[in-house]
């Protein structure tokens, strides 16, 4: 097949040639041959393949590449038809597990039960439990003592209480924030939302404070005047002035009606990272990276006191609702209780290892949740300073947390962009709110528990928990 020259000495393969006397040489004999007294010109003998051997080699390797080629296109089909295969096979299973589910559901969720429905019920479950050989009966007036129709509870609203615990629901829209006259996604920080939930104030990364419609789902008008990004907003309950702190350490309030600034307050030697606003819309109070916080007074634009014993960057703070007590948390693991009228520092509590980010209050302040960077929630007995409930999670961190308003039940935002609702007395998981893959920067909840709006990596994202139109969406745990 190859053209193979031999050496002029021996029968070795030559891998040289010399000029001198046209002698080809092996690897043997190219040393001996160069100590002889001639001019020499050396170089390496070529190996040359027949044109034969060519025209083999050129059919082997059209005919190799022509195999992979049909191997892959066997595999692109194959792999099709058994998608194809696997999605009709999920959707009819899909399709008759769900009817099966609503079958059980209808037959054992009825308030009363006939002495038919009882034997039913009997076959349903020996048939689901696989135990048909044993002697499996139900009681006749087993079922007549319960009439599910019945709901204890404190509160008249009880269609949204039943909705949000029996919550999973994806976003019906999103709102994006885009830098004017940029194409991009600014990093949007904090939100809030109005009392009549009519609109939202979101702050962001791009030192501007943007209005939105929540019915529109528009952006109606936009608030300049940080020379930083923003980092919390605030909406007073009567909806006339909105609050905004930033990295240039000031807060500014906004006139809601015609949107401009009323006043600058400078307090704080470092970044303003929280705020929350009294009840009653008197005072409010801020939480600064310079390890302080400042109680101001709304009504004279001016600061009242100060609370100090932090070690580190005040994170996030709350007002109960009797308005007695600041509660804060910082990166020196601590959460601090004031007492608003001394200022002084009535209790302290210790659990977290890390960084405690964020935390919020019950409606009735009986109930503390707090998130850390130690990757767990913490809930908290106000009344006897003690923690109920520690719940973990070692894969994500959650990143914002809202109590709602007609229950102890609170959601928490997580950093791969779901939000997952909780109860705060047992700390179970009652539903999840799928979003996109984006960081939760901050979450608030209306104050009829109906809507749900989170600030994200990428802008706004909405959750109407309530609506009628979307109930079929709404999936039991």
């Amino acid at each position: 097949m190859f053209d193979i020259k031999k050496c002029s000495y021996c029968s070795f393969e030559a891998a040289y040639r010399c000029d001198c006397n046209s002698d080809n040489l092996c690897n043997n004999h190219i040393t001996s041959h160069l100590h002889i007294q001639k001019a020499h010109n050396v170089y390496a003998i070529p190996i040359w393949m027949s044109e034969k051997t060519k025209s083999y080699l050129s059919l082997e390797i059209i005919q190799r590449i022509n195999f992979l080629k049909n191997i892959q296109d066997y595999l692109i089909l194959a792999t099709s038809e058994a998608i194809q295969k696997i999605e009709v096979a999920s959707t009819k299973l899909i399709k008759e597990l769900e009817g099966l589910k609503n079958y059980y559901r209808n037959k054992l969720s009825k308030p009363e039960f006939t002495q038919e429905d009882c034997k039913e019920i009997e076959i349903i479950l020996k048939s689901t439990l696989h135990c048909s050989e044993t002697n499996f009966e139900i009681p006749a007036d087993y079922f007549a003592k319960f009439n599910l129709s019945i709901i204890s509870a404190e509160h008249k609203d009880m269609e949204t209480i039943k909705k949000i615990e029996n919550l999973q629901r994806k976003p019906i829209f999103e709102v994006s924030c885009t830098p004017i006259g940029q194409n991009i996604c600014s990093l949007v920080k904090c939100v809030a939302l109005s009392r009549n939930c009519e609109f939202a104030v979101s702050g962001s990364s791009e030192k501007i404070i943007r209005i939105w419609d929540i019915k529109q789902n528009i952006q109606s008008n936009i608030l300049t005047g940080h020379s930083y990004g923003i980092l919390c907003v605030g909406i007073t309950n009567n909806m006339k002035i909105i609050i905004s702190g930033s990295e240039d350490k000031s807060i500014k309030l906004w006139n809601a009606g015609d949107k401009k600034m009323i006043e600058s307050l400078h307090g704080h030697r470092d970044k303003v990272n929280s705020l929350a606003i009294f009840p009653d819309d008197s005072k409010f109070v801020s939480g600064s990276a310079d390890f302080n916080i400042i109680l101001w007074d709304l009504k004279n634009k001016k600061s009242i006191r100060s609370f100090k014993g932090h070690n580190g960057s005040v994170l996030s703070v709350s007002v109960t609702s009797n308005s007695e007590d600041i509660i804060s948390c910082s990166s020196d693991k601590k959460i601090f209780i004031w007492d608003v009228s001394t200022g002084n520092a009535k209790r302290t509590l210790l659990s977290h290892t890390l960084a405690v980010c964020k935390l919020a209050t019950s409606k009735d302040s009986l109930i503390l949740a707090s998130i850390s960077l130690d990757k767990t929630i913490k809930i908290w007995d106000l009344e006897n300073d003690q923690e109920i409930k520690s719940i973990e999670d070692s894969d994500l961190t959650p990143c914002a947390i809202e109590f709602f308003s007609l229950r102890s039940s609170f959601v928490v935002g997580y950093e791969n962009g779901k939000a997952v609702v909780y109860d705060g007395e047992t700390g179970e998981i009652q539903g999840i709110l799928n979003g996109n893959n984006r960081k939760i920067n901050d979450i608030v909840v209306s104050s009829d528990c109906k809507i749900i709006v989170a600030a994200t990596d990428d802008g706004l994202k909405m959750w109407d928990i309530i609506s009628d139109n979307n109930s079929e969406e709404l999936n039991i745990l």
